[in-house]
């Protein structure tokens, strides 16, 4: 039996001296509407991983058209059934998992949850006699009220620990190379490095600040709006997650088993707002192609800091 922990805290506030002059953008979606969209994340991960392993209440809030992703574990299913019966074999595996939800990031439509699975382990890897529990974030997407897209991105310390794609090799360095170019670009200031993050038509969402860009020259033009235009913009990373293509390591033959195709990077960054500075936490995950560049981000917030930062109208 499952048994879930609901543990997502109001997130703390830090005052602090900050040189940022970023001011809020015109679109920014009001605090009403951002604390009633993270009541009803909230409610959605009540009742479907409160509801394990009874997972006919995931099914009632499946669009027909839904697809379930987990590209390190090569999983890719699509339609409601479909998803409906991979659910279901799920819990022949995984019966007596407890889940613990720690934060939860939304954006205008979708969310992502950062969850802590206890009692669960890939089933094809040899299981030590004692590991820490899997960690992994879940990003649904939702279109009228129900799910049309639920993908799943793991820790980096949960890849190193099971030893999944990229990881075998040196806990994937590939990672933290694509990570430290993102952060820096961006903390740059400098649009050419930022357009340089992504492919020519990739897109931009970071709906809850109201800014939405298809190219990279437009996701560029976002800099000043984004962080604002000083250049003293840090943005401190405090987790990461990652999809891999497979659970496979590269080989000479096949370079491209196990690379890096999605990465998620929780951050803080500094809101200075009225002459005050508060911490706001964020969320980004991207879908990185083929040849290293971003094709699609979307940005989700810890609604409690944002509003907190005086950001919300």
């Amino acid at each position: 039996m499952l048994k879930t922990k609901y543990l997502i805290p109001i997130a703390v506030i830090l005052l602090v001296a900050c040189s940022n002059s970023a001011e809020p953008p015109m679109t920014v979606v009001p605090e009403a509407e951002i604390l009633e969209r993270q009541a009803e994340a909230i409610a959605f991960v009540d009742r479907t991983l409160g509801a394990w392993p009874k997972t006919s209440q995931f099914y009632s809030e499946f669009a027909d058209e839904v697809t379930f992703s987990n590209p390190t574990t090569a999983d890719y299913v699509e339609g409601k059934d479909s998803v409906a019966a991979l659910f279901q074999a799920m819990t022949t595996w995984f019966y007596d998992v407890e889940v613990e939800p720690t934060r939860v990031f939304i954006s205008v439509a979708n969310a992502a949850y950062d969850n802590i699975y206890y009692n669960l382990w890939p089933p094809w890897v040899i299981e030590p006699a004692e590991h820490p529990p899997v960690h992994q974030l879940d990003l649904v997407r939702f279109k009228d009220g129900l799910v049309t897209d639920y993908t799943i991105m793991f820790s980096t310390e949960t890849q190193a620990m099971t030893d999944m794609g990229c990881f075998v090799v040196d806990k994937c360095p590939q990672l933290q190379e694509i990570v430290d170019q993102y952060l820096a670009a961006w903390s740059s200031g400098d649009e050419g490095r930022v357009a340089a993050l992504y492919t020519e038509g990739a897109v931009f969402a970071d709906s809850l600040l109201g800014m939405v860009a298809a190219s990279s020259d437009a996701i560029a033009d976002l800099v000043d709006q984004r962080f604002g235009s000083t250049g003293d913009i840090t943005l401190e990373e405090m987790g990461l997650y990652a999809q891999t293509n497979g659970s496979d390591a590269p080989t000479d033959e096949q370079p491209e088993l196990g690379g890096i195709v999605g990465v998620g990077i929780h951050y803080r960054w500094n809101a200075l707002v009225d002459g005050a500075s508060a911490a706001v936490e964020s969320l980004t995950t991207f879908e990185v192609g083929s040849q290293g560049l971003i094709t699609r981000e979307e940005v989700f917030h810890d609604a409690d800091s944002l509003v907190a930062s005086g950001l919300a109208p």
